[in-house]
């Protein structure tokens, strides 16, 4: 792995009846850079049970992001992940966008809604994990979506 240093990140979440109107549940922000006096981050935070709010990212949570975004695979390529249907009439939708100094990477999940699976799924599922941690994100639908 290439030691990400720094990362941008961008993380909304939608859900709903598969055919009826869905609303977006969060809308992430959260940015920190690892210098080498210690890392330093901040974020915000819109979702529908705490209306806007800004956080800062501490130096362990910014190197446990950095640290959980490099074994997702989010350094140099999206992670591999897909999708598990069942039959259920609820939809969700999730856009995570990623970048750092080596790149950037978008993963878009399409949720019908049991969750995803893949070989990147457990390590992508912790770094979501931390940031909606790090965001302060409640929303149990939101987690449970993303982490289990």
């Amino acid at each position: 792995m290439s030691g990400l240093h720094s990362l941008d990140v961008t993380l909304v979440h939608a859900d709903g009846e598969l055919v009826n109107r869905r609303s977006m549940n969060v809308a992430l922000h959260a940015a920190c850079v690892l210098f080498k006096d210690g890392a330093r981050g901040a974020g915000s935070v819109a979702d529908r049970d705490r209306g806007f709010v800004d956080f800062k990212l501490e130096d362990q949570e910014c190197r446990e992001l950095c640290r959980a975004a490099e074994e997702a695979g989010l350094a140099d390529r999206a992670p591999q992940v897909k999708e598990v249907a069942d039959t259920s009439d609820r939809f969700a939708h999730a856009t995570l966008h990623v970048s750092h100094e080596h790149g950037s990477q978008t993963v878009r999940l399409t949720l019908m809604c049991s969750g995803y699976e893949g070989p990147d799924a457990p390590a992508l599922k912790r770094f979501l994990l931390l940031l909606l941690q790090a965001g302060g994100v409640r929303n149990e639908v939101v987690r449970r979506d993303l982490t289990e």
